[in-house]
This record gives structure tokens, C-alpha cells and sequence, in this order.
């Protein structure tokens, strides 16, 4: 037997759980609920996770509960409590033995879900949590009536394996079958906690357990220290901005894995560039290793854009359907279907991918490389010195690019420039914050003509792609479809056409805001880094000197098989008219949702 349901309750700490219960027994028989005694009961929970915590970075707890000799296993969604009602997602799955997940396999919606989070990883137990709980039905309409909601007073220790007990009282009220509380159960509630000087709880008992058992999971994302000194160097700058992209990229791989918030994996994805350019960035300064991560966090990278370029496609039809008329909604349908298909096969060789020895292996390798810090003797030349030269070619190729480019250049040009410009921009993240409200303006001018160029690649991404589902599925497509296929890529052609009318102004802007900045820049270098510092020097200023390009010893394979860690220890706008004639262009930021590749 198995039910998922939105479970609404509220939570109180309470002292004296015997003035509570006195207080139930007695309300007068003419008050609009009655609560009967159903049973007192002990139950034993159990709460697991892997050792680098991916439920708990998934959003969810996992509970085995042991009463009356049978099992039930629980993933909870994790929210705070507050001061009134919570809300969360309350998964349930019986289990004949407690084996979780279930085995030899067998499905169910707690089994398949820690096998997707978890993948080759085991679980471990992190605390053992005991109650004492005299449960009362909350029935209107007299004791024979029906049964809205449940009043359960408990008494409970958190046991942890190697520390002493905890214990604590509560007063829960949780609604059954999924109704909304009434305002009979509302008006109850806070008679209830008025009379009996109830305190909303400020913590589940799952994260009361964390604390009694000193377990933080947020410490297997620690790596060393992610503040950025100006003053320590460019390769202790590098080391910070890398620990605090591979903490994001490893806290959103479990939602990425579930697969339930698109934002995960969009987020993970955005990780993944940032690691990406950051390395590329600092390619001197780092430990030649440091390339090899790279070509690894480019290969997870292409699976992560694959699937994410089709959540947005998704996304944005389906806003665009239920915006649209009854016929141009039906017509949308098989097409998100193909699409939907596509991306259920992306989202296996992803899972796949994140189960593989090679994946593990980067995890295990750039982790160690980052908790292990700059080896001995790196480069550590000043920060502004180092920025600067790189910021001023990026710009320089940016610069160069884009006053080519005129309405009749091919939209490889076109991408080519927006290649350089994210370049510059990713710069600019890293080394803005040297700068000021010059990097911020300049980043903003960035944004926006990426942006346009962005839009400009969605729509040729775009129409290649619609041109590739016709030809693939069109004999599916009922005729419909295909005409409506046939006016997103007329649509998505004028809007190519707005986009390059707007390019001048959006590339003239981040011309002028380059201005500020670079002499800003090439100030604070000359200022920061005296002139017979031999190490005060930029990638293309060791290249001026003839110096060699690598400083570290060579390379080895990140992808050596890594080491089991032990448990506990860290682990490695409006609508479109589908209607509309041919050379009508489309709402931009509606045509942005439909094809949108980062």
C-alpha cells in the first residue's frame, strides 16, 4: 500500500503534555468538534541519508517507522515550521521487512524516488528517534462523525548513535485526507495553544534530531575558504571562487537527479560554466589537473544542457498553450508530446551519467583538489595585475567581433560574438567585484546584449529544431500541428530580424560602459602591483616575457577511480496567435521561453 499526499498540520512545543490531554477530554459536548481517544502507541523512527547527504540537498527526509511490528517508510518534503499551518509533500510506502529501498528492485513511490536521488550510493542511519504518542480523532458532528483531523500528543527521545539522548514534547494537529483546515479546526487550534501556553516549534523533529546528533550536512559541501581576499593573490582568489561553485554545483545535483524543479538542474548547469570559466580564467595560476577537471565538467555539461534545453522548450509551449485558443492548444499538445519523449531519453543518459565511475571520480578528484588547497610554491601574483590584461583582450575580441557585423552577416557571425561576449562576461563575474559600480554597469550592458544574442541563437536553434521534429515526425503529427509548426517558424524568422535592428544600440552600450572600466582597471593594476614582482603577472603577460604557460607539474587523470569516503565524513507576457499571418513578428519574450539555450 502506498499514498502521497500534502500533508497540513501545526507543531507545538509543549512542557506538560498531561495538562493538554486534560484539557481534550474536557471540551463540552456541545462544541463543534469532538475528540475521542483512538490509542496510545510507541513508535521507533529511523531517519537515513547517503553520506553526502543527497536527500536532504534533494528537498526530502527519509523515515522508517516501526509500529506494531510493521514498517512504513516516509520521504518529507523539508520545510521550517512557523506560526500556523505547514504544508509539505508526505510520501508513504508500506514495507513488509524496512528494507529501503525496496528490494530486488520492486517500485514504489519511496523506492523509486531514493533510487534516483541516491543512485550507487548506500544509505546510512543518521539518529534513531522514539515516541511515546496518544493519538486523539478530531470528528465533527459528534463521536460518530467524520474524522478531519488527528491530535497527537508525543513524547520523544532522539537517540543518536554515539551521544546521549535528547527528549522533547509536542502538540500535533495534522489534517487527514488532504483537506484544507476549517474554520472550526483553525478556531480549535488556537483555543488549544491559548489555553495551554503553546509555542510554535522552531524546528521537525527530524532537524531537532540533526542537532542532537551534531550532524551538519552542510559541511560535507566545506572545501576550504570561500572569502575572497583582494590582497592574497590570484590563486587564492581562484580557490575561493571555485569551493563556492562546486558547493552549488554538488547541492543541486540531487534535485537535478530527481528531477521534480527544473531550477535544479538549471542552476547545477550554471555551476557547471562558472567552474568551467573560472579555471579557464586562472589557467596559470592552477595546478595543471585543474585542465583535465574542466574537460570533465564540459562533458557534464552537454548532458545537463541537453535536458535543460528541452525543460525550457516544454515550459515555454505550455505557457503558450494555455494562452492560446481551445484549437491552437489542441494543436500544441502532440508537439510537446515529441518533445516530452525526447526529453524522458535525455533524462536516462543523465542519470546514467551521474551513476558512472567517471562522474564519481571528478566528484571525488576536484573535491580533494580543492579541500587540498594551491600546492606548495604556486603562482601567486596580485589580483587587479592578473585581471586586468584578461579583461581588456576579452573585451578587445568582443570589440573587434561585433563592429564586423552588419544585418546581412551569417548567424554564425552572429554566434561566434555571443561566444566571446559570455567569455567577457564570466570574466567579469569573477573579477567584478575588484571594481565596483564600473563592473556592475558594465555587466549590466553585458547581460543585455547577450541577452539579444542569446534570443537570436534560440531562434536559429529554434527553427533547425522544428524543422528536425517535421522530419521526423511529421507522418505523426496530425495536420493541425504541422500548420501550427509552420507559423512558430515564420515567427521565430521575424524575430531574428527584430533582434538584429536592436543589436547596434545593446552593442554600442556595452562600448560605452567599457570605457569607466577599463581605465579603472588598468589604474588599480599599475597601483597594486609593483613593477619588479616577477610573479605579479597575467596569463598574456607571462606569454610577453616568454615565460612558460603552465608553472605546475603536468597533468594527471582526474578520472582515477576515487575512494570510498567513510559515513559521515565528506563526500566527494503576451500571448502568441498561432493565428496570426506569417510575417507577423512574435512577443520576444515570449519566443525567448520557446527555444532558449543559456
Amino acid at each position: 500500500m502506498s499514498d502521497t499526499n500534502i500533508e497540513t498540520e501545526w507543531q507545538f512545543d509543549v512542557d506538560d503534555l498531561a495538562r493538554v490531554r486534560a484539557w481534550l477530554e474536557s471540551q463540552p459536548a456541545h462544541a463543534p468538534l469532538r475528540f475521542v481517544l483512538v490509542k496510545d502507541t510507541e513508535q521507533v523512527d529511523s531517519y537515513f541519508d547517503t553520506a553526502d547527504w543527497r536527500l536532504f540537498f534533494a528537498g526530502y527526509s527519509l523515515r522508517r517507522r516501526r509500529r506494531d511490528n510493521r514498517f512504513e517508510v516516509t520521504l518529507k518534503s523539508l520545510a521550517r515550521a512557523s506560526d500556523g499551518p505547514i504544508s509539505r509533500t508526505e510520501i508513504n510506502e508500506a514495507s513488509p521487512d524496512g528494507e529501503i529501498p525496496a528490494p530486488d528492485g520492486a517500485p514504489g513511490p519511496v523506492s523509486d524516488r531514493v533510487r534516483t536521488i541516491a543512485g550507487r550510493a548506500p544509505l546510512g542511519r543518521l539518529f534513531e528517534v522514539r515516541t511515546h504518542r496518544r493519538s486523539y480523532a478530531v470528528r465533527v458532528g459528534g463521536e460518530d462523525g467524520a474524522t478531519v483531523a488527528q491530535v497527537e500528543l508525543d513524547e520523544t527521545t532522539v537517540a543518536p548513535q554515539t551521544l546521549p539522548a535528547t527528549t522533547f514534547r509536542r502538540v500535533e494537529v495534522e489534517m487527514t485526507g488532504g483537506v484544507a483546515p476549517s474554520a472550526d479546526v483553525e478556531s480549535f487550534v488556537q483555543a488549544m495553544r491559548e489555553a495551554n501556553h503553546l509555542s510554535p516549534t522552531s524546528e521537525s523533529k527530524y532537524e531537532a534530531g540533526l542537532r542532537a546528533a551534531s550532524l551538519d550536512p552542510s559541511a560535507v559541501l566545506d572545501f576550504g575558504p570561500e572569502e575572497r581576499d583582494h590582497s592574497a593573490g590570484a590563486t587564492d582568489y581562484a580557490y575561493a571562487w571555485l569551493r563556492e561553485q562546486w558547493a552549488a554545483f554538488l547541492r543541486h545535483a540531487p534535485g537535478t537527479r530527481i528531477g521534480e524543479d527544473v531550477e535544479a538542474l538549471h542552476q547545477m548547469r550554471v555551476s557547471t560554466r562558472r567552474l568551467r570559466a573560472t579555471i579557464r580564467v586562472f589557467d596559470v595560476v592552477l595546478p595543471a589537473t585543474f585542465e583535465g577537471f574542466r574537460d570533465e565538467l564540459q562533458w557534464v555539461g552537454h548532458e545537463l544542457g541537453a535536458v535543460r534545453d528541452l525543460d525550457v522548450q516544454i515550459e515555454g509551449l505550455e505557457e503558450l498553450r494555455a494562452t492560446s485558443s481551445w484549437e491552437d492548444a489542441a494543436a500544441l499538445r502532440p508537439l510537446i508530446d515529441v518533445i516530452d519523449g525526447e526529453r524522458r531519453v535525455e533524462r536516462v543518459r543523465l542519470i546514467e551519467l551521474m551513476d558512472s565511475p567517471r562522474y564519481d571520480a571528478l566528484v571525488a578528484g576536484l573535491s580533494a583538489a580543492l579541500r587540498e588547497g594551491p600546492p606548495f610554491g604556486s603562482p601567486a601574483p596580485e589580483v587587479h595585475a592578473y585581471a586586468e590584461p584578461i579583461l581588456a583582450k576579452r573585451f578587445k575580441r568582443v570589440s573587434r567581433d561585433g563592429r564586423r557585423l552588419t544585418d546581412a552577416s551569417a548567424a554564425t557571425e552572429y554566434h561566434d560574438l555571443r561566444i566571446h561576449a559570455k567569455r567577457l562576461r564570466y570574466s567579469l563575474e569573477v573579477f567584478g567585484e575588484l571594481y565596483g559600480k564600473p563592473a556592475d554597469r558594465m555587466a549590466s550592458a553585458l547581460k543585455t546584449l547577450q541577452d539579444m544574442l542569446g534570443d537570436h541563437q534560440d531562434a536559429e536553434v529554434g527553427i533547425a529544431r522544428l524543422h528536425a521534429i517535421v522530419a521526423s515526425h511529421g507522418h505523426e503529427l496530425p495536420p493541425a500541428t504541422l500548420v501550427a509548426v509552420g507559423r512558430l517558424i515564420e515567427q521565430l524568422r521575424a524575430q531574428k530580424d527584430t533582434l538584429r535592428a536592436d543589436f547596434p544600440e545593446d552593442f554600442e552600450r556595452v562600448l560605452d560602459r567599457w570605457r569607466p572600466l577599463g581605465r579603472l582597471a588598468s589604474q588599480l593594476a599599475k597601483l597594486k602591483a609593483p613593477a619588479d614582482r616577477e610573479d605579479a603577472a597575467s596569463p598574456e603577460a607571462e606569454a610577453d616575457r616568454g615565460q612558460p604557460a603552465r608553472l605546475i607539474a603536468p597533468a594527471t587523470n582526474p578520472a582515477a577511480s576515487p575512494s570510498e569516503p567513510a559515513w559521515g565524513s565528506p563526500a566527494p507576457s503576451a500571448p502568441l496567435d498561432l493565428r496570426s499571418e506569417p510575417g507577423e513578428a512574435a512577443t520576444l519574450s515570449r519566443m525567448r521561453q520557446l527555444f532558449h539555450r543559456e
